[in-house]
């Protein structure tokens, strides 16, 4: 007995290790991999995807091959969802190991071990309620998509961009640029990153800037500037390098503009055709034309949403729309202009309605401004509700209650000087803001382009709730 204690003690950051990647692999096992809508443009490379995910999953089928079927997919899909789920299990491990560490260091070691596995199981939360409550009904883990890597790779990151806040470790910052890096590669959504290194190193040099002083934090915000920029130009290379390597063209991955041209599209009507005539030609009117009159026979513009709808009604018609504009409508109108006047092989016909795309979306930014910020504003309280709960009736007033409890936590852990858990607040809440103002600016928010900090959100708000109540154990002497 006395041994097993003593193993167990000596092994416990390993044996905690392996116990965090089982809870994953165990639904690896179970359920095997999970093919979603988007999937297939991942494992055929398509021309509008990052390159990090579509290269991973080529590993795997170079290695494993895909003749043969293992739950009835390719069989390499199977190792790729043990990585996927080896990753889940590591970030759980590493968030819990460093609350561990940061309790023990406050001298609250008895209470480590319990905040340990609180926090990673906080974490293990987000893909059961993904599994067990939503309509998926499946782990982000097992499933064949970039959310199976980003959304761990951003937990990661907030570790470490925290560390690097409160440390100022050359590890940390390294591993800061470094996940960055991955994530853009994976997901471009997740340049949230950079901002979010970006908006931390401001508040850390720049406006908390008494103990180094200013010069020197402007110095130091400067230089996470340039690294910054740095990241984003290697991701941009290697996007443009994986390109020319695989299609022999020097190029970014296609369909960066559709997503807001979607949008303009849906808070447009037949009447900023004339915004063609100042800003666009006659051929970028007459699509135009076509495709809203074919989306206002379908009923999916922000003129047929009902008078007097509240944002919900607003949000959820914008995102039944945006699909149906986009793949059902522009580009297959714009498709048709492309074949009947240029003649193009088809990655040069993907780019050629890029480029037509883009340039009706900037057209389209000229229209009146006030129905695309309805719209933004509903996408916005979406994203935040999306980013702790599920947009449902009963949970809408309750999201706004956990910002405010939250808010409220923040203030009073600041107050107290209470730094590190202060800083972690600070790292989980601007992530989550950032998240949510650059995804509703561009799509439709839902869970699976939200919960990357849902994890981290409850872990820290927990957290704030316990060091007050420490406070306030310590100041009435029991």
């Amino acid at each position: 007995m006395m041994r097993t204690k003593l193993f167990i003690e000596k092994h416990a950051k390993f044996l905690f290790f392996v116990l965090c990647v089982l809870f994953y692999i165990v639904f690896a096992i179970a359920d095997g991999p999970v093919w979603c809508r988007d999937s297939a443009s991942y494992a055929t490379m398509g021309a509008s995807r990052e390159p990090g995910y579509p290269l991973f999953l080529l590993f795997f089928r170079t290695v494993f091959g895909e003749t043969r079927q293992l739950y009835g997919e390719p069989v390499y899909l199977f190792p790729v969802i043990l990585v996927q789920s080896l990753l889940w299990g590591y970030a759980a491990w590493k968030l819990g190991i460093t609350v561990y560490e940061e309790f023990a260091a406050a001298g609250q070691k008895k209470h480590a071990g319990a905040a340990c596995f609180f926090a990673a199981g906080l974490q293990m939360a987000v893909p059961l309620l993904n599994r067990f409550a939503a309509i998926r009904g499946s782990m982000y883990s097992e499933s064949i998509m970039t959310e199976s890597l980003a959304m761990p790779l951003y937990v990661l990151l907030s570790i470490h961009i925290w560390k690097w806040m409160r440390y100022e470790k050359k590890m940390d910052y390294g591993m800061v640029l470094l996940d960055c890096f991955l994530l853009i590669s994976i997901r471009k959504q997740m340049m949230i990153g950079l901002f979010l290194f970006l908006a931390v190193s401001f508040l850390k040099n720049v406006i908390r800037s008494n103990r180094i002083g200013i010069k020197s934090g402007i110095g130091k915000f400067i230089l996470s500037l340039f690294l910054s920029i740095l990241v984003l130009t290697l991701a941009n290379g290697f996007d443009h390098s994986y390109n020319f390597i695989l299609r022999g063209v020097w190029m970014e991955h296609t369909g960066n503009s559709k997503a807001v041209l979607c949008t303009l599209l849906f808070s447009s009507d037949e009447s900023d055709a004339v915004l063609f005539d100042h800003y666009g030609t006659l051929d970028e009117k007459a699509l135009f034309l076509d495709i809203i009159g074919q989306a206002q026979s379908k009923g999916l513009l922000i003129g047929q949403v009902p008078k007097g709808a509240d944002w919900v009604t607003l949000a959820e018609h914008y995102a039944d729309s945006y699909d149906v504009i986009g793949f059902e409508i522009e580009q297959p109108v714009i498709r048709s202009y492309v074949k009947a006047h240029y003649d193009l092989d088809d990655l040069q016909a993907e780019r050629k309605m890029d480029e037509i795309g883009a340039d009706i979306a900037g057209v389209l930014i000229h229209q009146d401004k006030r129905d695309l910020l309805k719209v933004y504003a509903a996408n916005l309280i979406k994203g935040l509700i999306c980013s702790d709960a599920r947009v449902m009736p009963v949970l809408n007033g309750l999201g706004l209650l956990f910002y405010l409890f939250y808010l409220f936590l923040y203030i009073l852990v600041l107050r107290r000087r209470h730094m590190a858990v202060a800083q972690a607040a600070e790292v989980v809440l601007g992530g989550i803001l950032l998240n949510t103002i650059v995804v509703g600016a561009i799509i439709f928010p839902q869970p699976r382009y939200m919960a990357y900090g849902m994890g981290l959100f409850y872990l820290i708000l927990l957290l704030m709730s316990y060091v007050l109540f420490v406070d306030d154990q310590k100041k009435s002497g029991t």
